[in-house]
């Protein structure tokens, strides 16, 4: 491995252990924020329940669309570009489509399942959020079989960054709300995801 190939791993490795890191503060912060409501255990649970379900529905869909692309892609983007691209193409498209499927039928779900009175509301932003998440993680997933590793790490930190920053407004000015919360993790996927696709070639 070249001296380039090391420090890009050095790079990315330790980036992504800050970005933990960055995570952990803005939890600390967040049900920090939250216990300052007379409800705040309850809130904390909503949150706990709904970042919860932003994380496995990402899980569930992307993580196999991730794995079946990068044993496949990053050979195709030297032999046959065309077809690479073609195919990460079809596997945003259905990414997107099961993304929203799975938002769909947890909005449709919510009023029949949930009997808190602030749980039903925030499904609109769980949903949100999994779409914001799951469509940036297509954008990562390109800039990773592509082996843009730089890119990679900036993109990623912008997310993190982004989300840390807006957590920590909305503890500092005590507006700390779990469906402004989940409106922070989403604006910063999307945003993230548009300025991602902007810099790829498909």
């Amino acid at each position: 491995m070249n001296r380039n190939g090391t420090l890009e791993i050095v790079m990315v490795t330790t980036a992504r252990v800050a970005f933990v890191g960055l995570w952990f503060v803005a939890l600390m912060l967040i049900y920090n924020g939250l216990a300052r409501h007379a409800d705040g255990l309850s809130q904390a649970g909503l949150f706990a329940i709904s970042i919860a379900c932003v994380k496995l529905a990402s899980g569930f869909i992307s993580d196999p669309i991730d794995l079946a692309l990068m044993g496949r892609v990053p050979s195709l983007l030297r032999a046959a570009p065309a077809k690479a691209f073609e195919i990460l193409r079809a596997a945003f498209g259905l990414r997107l489509a099961a993304a929203l499927t799975v938002a769909a039928a947890m909005m449709i779900a919510a009023p029949l399942m949930l009997e808190h009175r602030d749980a039903q509301p925030l499904m609109r932003y769980v949903a949100a959020a999994i779409v914001g998440e799951i469509v940036f993680r297509a954008t990562l997933v390109v800039l990773q079989a592509s082996e843009r590793f730089r890119m990679f790490t900036l993109l990623e930190g912008l997310v993190q960054v982004g989300r840390f920053v807006a957590i920590a407004a909305l503890w500092g000015w005590d507006l700390m709300r779990v469906d402004l919360v989940l409106a922070a993790h989403a604006t910063a996927s999307f945003i993230a995801a548009m300025i991602g696709f902007l810099l790829l070639p498909i």
